[in-house]
């Protein structure tokens, strides 16, 4: 009988201390929010240069800085949340706003011009 205890409070340790390990591991790469059925979303700074501006209004290509928790530096086309965002908006432009990654999705959901 004192075995079967033993085991027991065995896997009973083992069993937390697996769940402590899988809490710990979540993702901190950027702000979570939660999505409906059960989705998840990343948002990230970003700043950078315009290099162009999509004449539908529902992309823009930035030379970017690195995006700490998703990716260096680089030039890359972006889509928009919606064409409003990029009023007043041209090649050339220092910016800085809001990228949300959903899944394999990059959308711009906020865009600045800087001084």
């Amino acid at each position: 009988m004192r075995t079967c205890q033993r085991f027991v409070r065995i896997g009973m340790c083992v069993s937390a201390v697996f769940l402590l390990m899988v809490v710990g591991c979540r993702n901190e790469g950027g702000e979570k929010a939660p999505q409906p059925g059960g989705a998840a979303e990343n948002q990230y700074e970003v700043k950078g240069q315009v290099v162009a501006v999509d004449p539908d209004g529902q992309a823009v290509t930035l030379d970017h800085e690195e995006i700490p928790g998703l990716m260096k530096a680089m030039e890359m086309k972006f889509e928009v949340e919606g064409p409003a965002i990029l009023e007043g908006i041209q090649a050339g432009d220092q910016v800085q706003g809001r990228l949300i990654v959903r899944d394999s999705d990059y959308v711009i959901t906020e865009l600045n011009k800087q001084p």
